[in-house]
């Protein structure tokens, strides 16, 4: 077994009966304080009630149960582990105990906290910008559109989300020279078009054409 998982063994109460070192060490608690004890000692108020319900009843059920728990060490700092709940049953199929497998992935919710944070922040200030502002994935599909695209397509965002950008705003007789563009862009990474400011013509959803000046980063 990973010699970084933390380890606790449970009784069919749910009560703990042993666990090893890594368990200790990442909760503040000494072993004694944690023998005898639910895991509710830890448990933060992250989870609502529903959530170790269903776990519980799943485990009770003799099913293993998977996911994120985030529980709360005797210092009050928080921490994320990744769980796996494995059943031992007696002839029944009745559990008779529980092993909990855990492994600290503290450092990575913390990572993709701050992440989300920052994807936040720039998507207000796109949403606050007074240009249009696009976003498509490489296979040309719209991901973002700002409220300014909204008021110059004609488009609603809900409306154009998933779709080609290039059947929604790039008049047809340019729209194989932007297709082949991002297909050498993807091939090469290099684009005439990328990082500087061009004149072109765009289509609204009205199909009316008008001039714009676009910038592709």
């Amino acid at each position: 077994l990973d010699q970084s998982a933390i380890i606790a063994f449970t009784d069919n109460n749910g009560i703990i009966t042993s666990v090893n070192d890594n368990f200790c060490e990442i909760s503040k608690y000494e072993r004694e304080e944690i023998i005898g004890k639910r895991h509710r000692l830890i448990t933060s108020k992250h989870h609502p009630k529903e959530f170790f319900n269903d776990l519980w009843k799943t485990i009770t059920s003799g099913k293993v149960w998977r996911g994120e728990i985030k529980n709360k060490s005797k210092d009050g700092t928080y921490y994320w582990v990744d769980t796996t709940i494995v059943p031992f049953l007696d002839e029944l199929d009745k559990p008779i105990q529980y092993l909990a497998i855990q492994f600290d992935i503290t450092k990575r919710k913390k990572a993709n906290a701050e992440i989300e944070k920052s994807e936040e922040k720039i998507r207000l200030i796109m949403n606050g910008a007074l240009d249009a502002i696009v976003s498509i994935d490489t296979n040309e599909t719209i991901t973002f559109w700002n409220p300014q695209a909204e008021v110059i397509f004609g488009w609603k965002a809900e409306e154009v989300m998933g779709k080609p950008l290039s059947e929604m705003i790039i008049p047809e007789a340019f729209r194989k020279y932007h297709v082949e563009g991002l297909k050498n862009y993807l091939k090469t990474g290099e684009g005439k078009a990328l990082n500087v400011l061009l004149e072109l013509s765009a289509i609204r959803r009205n199909r009316e054409e008008f001039p714009i000046e676009l910038t592709v980063i």
